[in-house]
């Protein structure tokens, strides 16, 4: 019976219910957002398809401006057009205009509580709170006892400690911390007393120090810091206070010193590397804040040279082993090829070898331009002792003899032979780079007097390679890739010369710990000749008692002999890692190295 009822009395409810429940699922299909979001968009989509189409059909699509005509879809068009511009160009370009709290120093209020009166704590509104001084530390908004909401704290002089958001006692929110002086420290997000979110921090001048994200009170995120002449020092990603991840550091005065990837405040990665006047020196692996110097162990010389920006100096001992000087980034990298040198003159469009033809002053009304006037007939030029006889076509010109001596490099003695015939020649003899097949005897053939040396009262300017500037001389370098295989220079396969060794001038070493000292009283080498030579540079004294030379004449390549392998240089060496580290110092100095090398065991 109960059942009975109950069920006709349901069916009587949903009866009545019914129009009801139709009626609020027609309203809540009317107010659904996507279905007037479809009525609204399907008009607008026709008319901007309209607009779009550009195509007027009757008189009435255009306004008169003027005296022209204008397409009415065109000049709305243009207008949707260049307010999308506007904002685009205010979203994405345009400096975006800093958010500031509203400043709270205007609120005044004549509720006052004592710091432990225990009726605050059923208090809610905007209060002022003294010290047991007396003194006003608080004022703001109060919510059951606490403070919470925006409010301003004081120094017991008075002062502003901070103003903004206050959650259980403490900053929370967006706010502002002062120094001593009343001056801005911090503007930006608070949590529970620590920097955290966006914001700014500021030195005791108000110049700005770092501007970005902060976690826990450390810079963390994107930012950017600044020196205290505001200044750009870094800008990219931090974690718990230190730049890492990817991010670019300057040189003071805002030249980019590096750019790429950073682990705990130090370059570590993949990165670039520019000395102070932005010329790119390296890219490839850092470590510990500076260039990765052991992955350069081992690398094949094409690496290195895509790495390094700078062209090489190439250093090398004749049929020994070769070096390429990075001078810029003061690294020194040897190669495991020997090297030879081959020198040849270029061909001379005069076939006499030893003289050279000058006009004649004696020629009356002698002229340059005669030498290209009309002069058909072959001269029989007056033959010198030891010389084959030449034709000139050009009249008035005389033989006159060269006053230079070529001296062999590998002979330093040869220079006392010549120095009889000219004191100009004596000069330029002890630094020559000629090949030691030329001779100095001036009795023999005629390429044998090119090279002699011959008497005479007129001289001729030497270029500085014991030759006269006329005369020039092709140098190449050939490199052993492989037993007995050798390749010159431009046409050498970099990626089958390994480096052997690393060393490195203007860089500090790693510490010593945990590496394994080991004997090392080896006499100089190339290395070490190229790297003294960079420091005598500023300290012309320096390594006094280590005995070298290095021929100079040469840019492309310079020569380095007369090693004094009696020398010894201090060295410190180490292992650690399969690679034996050694650190190079001065006689005066056994504390800090002049220079270090890495060498893989």
């Amino acid at each position: 019976m109960f059942s009975l009822l109950a069920s006709m009395i349901k069916r009587l409810i949903t009866a009545i219910s019914t129009p009801f429940r139709m009626l609020i699922v027609r309203v809540q299909r009317m107010l659904n957002i996507n279905v007037i979001s479809a009525k609204l968009i399907q008009p607008l989509t026709k008319n901007v398809k309209k607009l779009m189409s550009l195509r007027p059909s009757e008189k009435s699509d255009y306004i008169k401006v003027g005296r022209f005509l204008v397409f009415k879809q065109l000049l709305a068009l243009i207008i949707l057009a260049a307010c999308a511009g506007v904002f685009i160009y205010f979203q994405m370009f345009a400096s975006q205009i800093e958010t500031a709290p509203v400043s709270l120093t205007g609120i005044k209020t004549d509720i006052t509580f004592r710091y432990d009166d225990i009726e605050i704590k059923n208090f809610t509104g905007i209060a002022n709170i003294r010290s047991f001084d007396g003194g006003i530390v608080y004022t703001g908004e109060i919510v059951g006892g606490v403070c919470k909401g925006n409010g301003l704290l004081y120094a017991r002089d008075g002062g502003i400690v901070y103003e903004g958001g206050f959650d259980n006692n403490r900053y929370n929110g967006y706010g502002v911390k002062y120094g001593a002086e009343g001056k801005v420290e911090y503007e930006g997000e608070f949590a529970d007393n620590l920097y955290h979110g966006i914001g700014k921090l500021y030195n005791a001048k108000g110049t700005l120090l770092y501007s970005g994200g902060f976690a826990a009170g450390l810079h963390d995120g994107g930012g950017r810091i600044y020196d205290e002449n505001g200044g750009l020092v870094y800008e990219g990603m931090f974690a718990a206070g230190e730049s890492h991840g990817t991010g670019t550091q300057y040189y003071p005065g805002g030249a980019l010193y590096y750019r790429g990837e950073f682990f705990e405040g130090a370059f570590q990665g993949i990165g670039e590397l520019y000395d102070k006047s932005g010329r790119l020196l390296y890219t490839g692996a850092m470590h510990g804040g500076k260039i990765n110097y052991q992955a350069l162990v081992g690398a094949t010389l094409a690496d290195v040279e895509a790495a390094f920006s700078e062209p090489p100096g190439i250093y090398y001992q004749e049929d020994g082993n070769s070096c390429f000087f990075y001078e810029k980034a003061g690294v020194v990298v040897t190669t495991d090829c020997r090297v030879k040198v081959h020198e040849w003159e270029r061909e001379k469009e005069n076939p006499s070898d030893g003289y050279y033809y000058m006009p004649e002053e004696s020629v009356p009304g002698w002229d340059s331009s005669d030498l290209n006037e009309g002069v058909t007939e072959y001269e029989q030029i007056p033959e010198p002792d030891g010389v084959i006889p030449v034709l000139s076509r050009y009249a008035g010109l005389s033989v006159v003899p060269m006053n230079w001596v070529a001296i062999d490099p590998y002979n330093p003695d040869s220079s006392s032979e010549s120095s009889s015939e000219s004191s100009s020649s004596s000069s330029s003899s002890s630094s020559s780079s000629s090949s030691p097949s030329i001779s100095s005897d001036t009795t023999g053939s005629s390429s044998e007097a090119a090279a002699g040396a011959v008497s005479g009262s007129e001289s001729k300017t030497d270029n500085g390679n014991g030759m006269p500037d006329f005369i020039e001389k092709t140098k190449q370098l050939y490199f052993e890739i492989d037993k007995d295989v050798w390749q010159p220079e431009q046409e050498l396969d970099k990626t089958k010369v390994l480096v052997k060794r690393v060393t490195v001038i203007d860089s500090m070493p790693p510490p010593e710990t945990g590496m394994t000292p080991i004997e090392d009283n080896g006499p100089p080498v190339v290395e070490d000749c190229v790297a003294i030579d960079r420091i005598r540079r500023q300290a012309p004294t320096a390594f006094a008692d280590v005995m070298y030379e290095i021929d100079k004449q040469n840019k492309l390549f310079q020569r380095v002999w007369s090693i004094n392998y009696a020398d010894r240089i201090i060295r410190r060496a180490f292992i650690a890692d399969d690679v034996t580290w050694r650190f190079c110092y001065q006689p005066d100095n056994s504390e800090i190295p002049a220079y270090y090398s890495i060498e893989a065991q």
